[in-house]
């Protein structure tokens, strides 16, 4: 299911996971909409595929 989002003024389109705890959107995307990033040294991880380090939290 997508959804119309208008994020600090700007317009997105997003796909929306039911089953999702979390949401996780690329660093560039956070900068678009001017998100308030908290640093964060955590990894995140994928089935088959290598751990990568988190940016931050936008709550």
């Amino acid at each position: 299911m997508y959804v119309e989002l208008t994020i600090n003024g700007k317009s997105v389109r997003a796909l929306v996971d039911t089953g999702a705890t979390y949401n996780f959107i690329a660093d560039s995307m956070a900068s678009r909409f001017e998100l308030k990033i908290q640093a964060d040294k955590e990894k995140i991880k994928a089935v088959n595929s290598q751990a990568l380090n988190m940016v931050g939290v936008a709550q």
